[in-house]
């Protein structure tokens, strides 16, 4: 084998583009799986085919080395985070290196958990914060029992079990650090994540609470509403909110006392029903019916007018309710229902009348009008009139009113673990919000959602005392440890403000948070002084190409637009608020599974066999088992080592499998036999090309025709026509559908015709166009098998050794090296190739 990594250069190459491709980075598992081979080497190709147009390309490679997996494989080998998570990295640099020959730009390098990569993750959060995106909010999250700690609700499954642990997640009111995603607008969402955001069918409308209790750690909390009707809220046409049985809210700290909780003292209640068995009506006391509607010792502050509304509880709000949040504005006026509780609880009518009398409207906003509003503007307004006018007065500095997704929640990015990024806050009793330093008041009223956290006062940590480190462990963790909290030395410390005693937060940030700009590090990865230099960033963002894996296409991508869109708009370093110019999904791997019908149990393939019938029997017991193709996974029993299947079949031979028959958006079944054997056989008759050129060369004088021989193939109208069609397919393929199963395909039509023609003898195999079309092939191959074409190039170049200088020009020069010698439309190929006697490629290195 030609020692290509010694040839590999970057000389030669005229820039005329800047590419920048990116594969999404690996957490650091300690091993490459399949999953990883096919995403790193659509890169790879798509990355040597733009060099091979003489573009130069930023191919960088990375870590998002955090995170809870690396935490508990820690602590189920009695090992140092850190310890395990870099000795993974050195070994996994080492296969993307050594065995896979991807050519990555590792000077560019970076890993989420190094100081000077995570100092600016917090960088980011402080600007987020100060920017009135992110909070702590008294909030509803997904605990896990197991691994102890909050859960975004993509975590859990649909039987509420945890992803990773299987544990079945609790309901907690816990003080959640929050992103607050609803400043963004989005634009052209892919269809992987509209289902998940949902349609942008409402509003939310917050309102001040108000704890009738001496709740001192709840002041400045917020109440947010889904409604389609804002109008509604603003004119003041509602006389309570509700909140259902799942509500944070529904708690006891905060009922009225228990001698206050009758429903109505002066009523007697009593539930009558028929019972169709005894065929009579039955009376129940009221008492036996529990729950009962009941209201709360919590009220809510109108958004323009100051005054108050009462919280209820509602104990059917849960199944006539789709907003996951469960909380409904009480409108009388409009809905029997709401009519039934305010009369059951004796609530105050609403100060706003309305009149649902238009029969000339058949729209519900046109049929609704307000009659009477304490807000003149409003009066006379049909409902979707009152809607725009709410809008106006409501949206702006203080996002009081947003058009969002019923489904839509803010961002949750605390996490109780210590393998994370700290939060950079600091809780001090005499700051707080006034330790920040605004220019206007308009930004300072922005931030009332921050303002109390109990006796403490939240004050963001400097910019110059970045990063706040995590302190370094003296053992290794157990299950349940919470070493920052533990940790008084580092969690104690002084207030960069006012030098008072203060504590650090304890919890951490969710890994999502560091994988959100990560693209952007790459850019300028040692730079001390700023997160990315704006020129590095003005001149290489969007993103040309971004690829990874389907299965984390919806969040990742959501999260890293949302940061691209805040710092474009609120911080001017990026030129566009999209990162990625074009996403590439590629589709999962999959494995043959054998599962027991009865038991559930897999089994491996070693212990499987198929009988006389083609079914698939265990070896020990004869058991039939289902045949499936799933996710390759330990516990299916189905993943396959890429170093096992390059110690096997090679490095080249396995690249090319993975590539063919199927593109790269679909799944993936890894089968080494049929598909594999189809390409084995294709890098045969390419071989045989070749060494058919070899052995006319040894029997000829010259491989090259006189000037006054004719052109064998030049006249054969069939063959450039199909020639001409494949040169364009292969370059729509690389370059537009990303389709590299495609491309294969085309080769191998090329090396059928070519194989044919190279059966007529010297005539036709030292045609000029017959060389080209060899040489073409053999350039077209090199992103897909770029150690497979040195060799092939090097016996091409064996092969016309003989021929004179001027012959090969035809060949060699670049970049005419094209077409138009046989009157074909050319492919913009300004080929970078080497002299005859060089043997080798211009390749950018691995």
């Amino acid at each position: 084998m030609i020692k290509c990594a010694q040839l590999l250069r970057t000389d030669g190459f005229v820039e005329s583009k800047v590419f920048y491709i990116l594969s999404m980075f690996p957490y650091p598992s300690g091993r490459l799986h399949m999953g990883h081979l096919r995403v790193y080497t659509v890169t790879d190709v798509l990355v040597r085919y733009y060099q091979l147009l003489g573009n130069q390309v930023i191919h960088p490679m990375g870590w998002d080395a955090f995170g809870l997996p690396a935490e508990n494989a820690a602590i189920d080998r009695g090992v140092l985070p850190d310890e395990w998570t870099c000795k993974n990295i050195q070994n996994m640099r080492k296969q993307l290196r050594n065995d896979m020959k991807l050519s990555f730009d590792w000077t560019r390098e970076i890993s989420t958990c190094n100081p000077n990569y995570y100092r600016w993750t917090q960088w980011l959060f402080i600007k987020l914060f100060e920017a009135g995106l992110a909070y702590r909010r008294l909030a509803e999250v997904n605990w896990d029992p197991i691994d102890k700690t909050v859960l975004a609700n993509e975590l859990v499954d649909a039987e509420g079990r945890s992803w990773r642990s299987g544990a079945l997640v609790e309901k907690r009111s816990l003080k959640d650090g929050l992103g607050e995603i609803r400043g963004q607008q989005w634009r052209d969402v892919i269809r992987m994540q509209e289902g998940w955001i949902g349609p942008n069918d409402g509003f939310v409308v917050e309102f001040d609470l108000d704890f009738h209790s001496t709740e001192e750690d709840l002041q400045g909390e917020r109440l947010a509403v889904f409604t389609k009707h804002p109008g509604l809220a603003a004119a003041g046409a509602i006389s309570f909110i509700a909140v259902g049985p799942q509500s944070i809210f529904w708690n006891e700290r905060f009922r009225f006392p228990q001698n206050l909780r009758e429903v109505n003292g002066s009523r007697k209640l009593a539930v009558v029903s028929l019972c169709p068995s005894l065929g009579k009506l039955s009376v129940q006391p009221a008492a036996s019916c529990y729950p009962w509607p009941e209201r709360l010792n919590i009220s809510v502050k109108h958004l323009l007018t100051d005054t108050y509304i009462p919280l209820i509880y509602d104990p059917e709000l849960r199944s006539r309710v789709e907003y996951e949040t469960a909380v409904e504005l009480g409108t009388p006026d409009v809905c029997d229902r709401h009519r039934e509780l305010s009369r059951f609880l004796d609530l105050p009518s609403p100060e706003c009348k309305i009149d649902v009398n238009c029969p000339a409207e058949t729209d519900i906003e046109l049929r609704i009008r307000i009659k009477q509003s304490p807000l003149l503007e409003f009066n006379g307004l049909n409902l979707k009139e009152a809607t725009a006018l709410a809008v106006s007065k409501l949206t702006g500095s203080e996002y009081r009113l947003y058009r969002c997704s019923r489904y839509r929640k803010d961002w949750s990015v605390s996490r109780q673990r210590y393998w994370a990024t700290p939060i950079p806050l600091i809780y001090c009793r005499n700051c707080g919000v006034i330790c920040l330093k605004f220019e206007t008041l308009s930004k300072l009223q922005r931030f009332t959602a921050f303002k109390a956290l109990g006796p403490f006062q939240t004050v963001p940590v400097p910019e110059e005392d970045l990063p706040v480190e995590l302190p370094p462990l003296k053992a290794p963790l157990k299950r349940g440890d919470v070493p920052l909290r533990e940790n008084t030395e580092w969690r104690y410390t002084t207030c960069p403000s006012c030098g008072s005693s203060a504590e650090r937060e304890v919890d951490t940030l969710d890994t999502f948070v560091d994988s959100s700009w990560y693209y952007l590090r790459f850019l300028d990865p040692t730079n001390s002084k700023e997160i990315c230099s704006r020129d590095n960033a003005h001149k290489h963002i969007p993103v040309d190409i971004y690829v990874g894996g389907v299965e984390h296409a919806i969040r990742h991508l959501f999260y890293a637009r949302f940061i691209a869109h805040f710092l474009h708009r609120e911080l001017g370093l990026l030129p566009c608020r999209e990162p990625f110019q074009r996403f590439l999904p590629v589709g999962l791997v999959m494995g043959r599974t054998f599962r027991s019908s009865t038991t559930g149990q897999y089994f491996p393939a070693q212990e499987i066999e198929k009988d006389s019938s083609g079914n698939a029997r265990v070896k020990a017991t004869g058991e039939v088992v289902v045949e499936s193709w799933e996710k390759m996974s330990k516990s299916k029993l189905n993943g396959v080592d890429p170093s096992e299947v390059f110690a096997r079949h090679g490095v080249e031979l396995t690249r090319l499998t993975m590539l063919a028959s199927v593109g790269p958006h679909a799944a993936r079944q890894w089968n080494e036999g049929e598909i594999l054997r189809g390409v084995k056989n294709w890098q045969s008759r390419l071989w045989k090309l070749i060494g058919r050129l070899i052995e006319l060369s040894n029997n000829s004088s010259t491989l090259w025709p006189s000037a006054d021989q004719a052109d064998y193939l030049l006249a054969d109208e069939d063959f450039l026509q199909t020639y001409a069609h494949i040169v364009e397919q292969v370059h729509h393929h690389y370059g537009e559908s990303f389709v590299l199963s495609a491309v294969i395909a085309n080769l191998q039509k090329l090396t059928s015709i070519l194989l044919k023609h190279s059966q007529v003898g010297e005539k036709c195999m030292s045609s000029r166009t017959y060389l080209k079309a060899l040489a073409d092939l053999i350039v077209m191959l090199h992103p897909l098998a770029p150690l497979f074409t040195c060799e092939l190039w090097r016996g091409f170049s064996l092969a016309l050794s003989s021929a004179p200088s001027e012959a090969l020009n035809h060949i060699y020069a670049a970049p005419d090296w094209h077409y138009h010698l046989v009157g074909i439309p050319s492919l913009p190929f300004p080929l970078r190739l080497g002299s005859p006697t060089s043997n080798h490629l211009w390749i950018l290195g691995h």
